[in-house]
């Protein structure tokens, strides 16, 4: 069977056109040296091509094109006869070696096939010299990390290089965006008037992903995604690995986390945090991908798993769980930084006995669910969390579960530094239709009745519309 591959693309504006511009004629340039490299020798994403054109047919090299290797991670290209006809004459140029080479240490490192970090010196167009740690090269562009803890995107000029400018630039720090949760990028490059010309620019294959609900994280030039169990730290402007980490993914898992769903990291200051499908939470090392700690958030036996992006405040970092299909009960953790020590856990549905549980008349407390799995916002000035609270479980029967069901199909403010209940807002009380409120609590400040206010913005699948004093929780 046929793997659906799932990819990162990042998209550019093309040049300006009068009129719709033609579809871009396909060569070895655009379409395979992100992969095999310039010279066809390969590189960390796909092996060397050049054995296997010197071995085969014209036609056996357009057969292969055209189909694909899905299973291997090449997509199909559906290249006309005057494409494939250029296509094949420049692989066979590569074969014979009537075509330019590489750059010979680029060259030299991607026919082992596999990347290798080095220390190197380099020397650029404007007379400096940078030196660090070189974590990917190509034919044209390299990434370089420098002792300061910054990487250094470089464009191949001759036998130097020049970095690559990163203006105009708009870190996306967080999940959301920002803090807000309100995704606005302020950019203004791409428009109205230009993005039915966007082109892409690079793309990047994710391994094992059936399906991708990343949102990527770009800080300083470098991108951060992740996969299933999966993380990847990618030059920016051209789509290259800096590095990767992995780990196995937990068997007999049933909720959406089973599939591979991930929806991103977090980071503050060196570190980078993700989540696993079994309700981890780990730290890696935002040079090099290393994993510095590990903290269990809750066990797979007792229904509990994650999808969520973390969500990085001051010296903490915040992680909500999935699992409310299987009965897990829902909570917002809180973990330090540094050690992964957790510092608070707020449940969302109470203990028999405690505030709250009044509202559970009936013996479905235990299992109520009330999951927690997208990203929460935060308002550092109040210092406030925002988290959106799931539906209450059984889903639609509401026999054993009378009551308004708290803190189940809510929002819920919570005290950034020790997890306190501030207050909370019930969209639907006692849910009967799955209308869970796991959606985003957009922050705005705005002028509401003539006054200045901080508020709290939400459309739930109830069909209402929520606007919400975020200092008070009340509309």
């Amino acid at each position: 069977m046929l793997k659906r591959i799932c990819c990162a693309v990042l998209f550019i504006v093309g040049a300006a056109h009068a009129q719709q511009p033609a579809a871009p004629v396909r060569t070895f340039g655009n379409r395979c040296t992100i992969c095999h490299g310039t010279d066809g020798n390969g590189s960390d994403r796909a092996p060397a091509l050049l054995g296997f054109v010197a071995a085969h047919s014209d036609a056996d090299i357009a057969t292969l094109v055209r189909t694909g290797r899905l299973d291997k991670g090449m997509p199909r290209f559906d290249f006309s006869d005057d494409e494939m006809k250029a296509l094949v004459a420049h692989l066979r140029g590569l074969v014979s070696g009537d075509i330019a080479a590489a750059p010979r240490a680029a060259r030299a490192l991607r026919s082992t096939g596999v990347f290798q970090s080095h220390q190197v010196s380099l020397s650029l167009t404007d007379g400096r010299k940078l030196e660090g740690t070189l974590m990917s090269e190509t034919a044209f562009s390299a990434t370089l990390l420098t002792s300061d803890g910054k990487f250094h995107s470089l464009i191949h000029d001759g036998n130097v290089y020049r970095e690559r400018p990163l203006e105009p630039k708009e870190d996306w720090a967080n999940y959301d965006g920002s803090f807000s949760a309100n995704r606005y990028s302020s950019l203004k490059e791409i428009n109205v008037n230009n993005v039915q010309r966007l082109l892409p620019a690079w793309v990047f294959p994710v391994p094992g992903a059936r399906q991708l609900e990343v949102t990527p994280v770009v800080l300083d030039g470098v991108m951060y995604l992740t996969g299933p169990n999966t993380a990847y730290a990618l030059d920016a402007a051209t789509g290259q690995q800096i590095w990767s980490f992995s780990t196995p993914r937990a068997p007999g898992l049933l909720s959406t986390a089973a599939g591979g769903a991930n929806r991103g990291v977090a980071i503050s200051g060196d570190r980078v945090f993700m989540i696993t499908d079994n309700a981890h939470l780990l730290a890696l090392d935002r040079r090099t991908g290393k994993k510095l700690w590990y903290a269990t958030m809750g066990d797979t036996k007792d229904g509990y798993s994650a999808t969520a992006a973390p969500l990085a405040i001051g010296d903490l970092v915040l992680s909500g769980v999935a699992g409310g299909e299987q009965g897990a009960r829902g909570f917002v953790d809180a973990y330090s930084v540094a050690s992964g020590e957790r510092a608070w856990r707020f449940y969302t549905v109470p203990a028999r006995g405690e505030k709250g549980s009044e509202t559970w008349i009936g013996n479905a407390l235990e299992h109520g669910c009330g999951a927690t799995w997208l990203t929460g916002s935060y308002d550092p000035s109040l210092e406030t969390v925002y988290w959106a609270v799931g539906n209450p479980c059984p889903d639609y029967n509401g026999d054993e579960r009378k009551g308004d069901n708290l803190y189940t199909a809510s929002v819920v403010a919570l005290d950034g530094k020790t997890g306190k209940l501030k207050w909370y807002f019930q969209f639907t009380p006692h849910d009967l239709y799955d209308w869970d409120s796991v959606a985003p609590m957009l922050l705005v400040d705005e002028t509401w009745q003539g006054q200045p206010r901080k508020l709290l913005l939400h459309g739930d699948p109830n069909g209402f519309f929520f606007v919400i004093d975020r200092r008070m929780g009340n509309c």
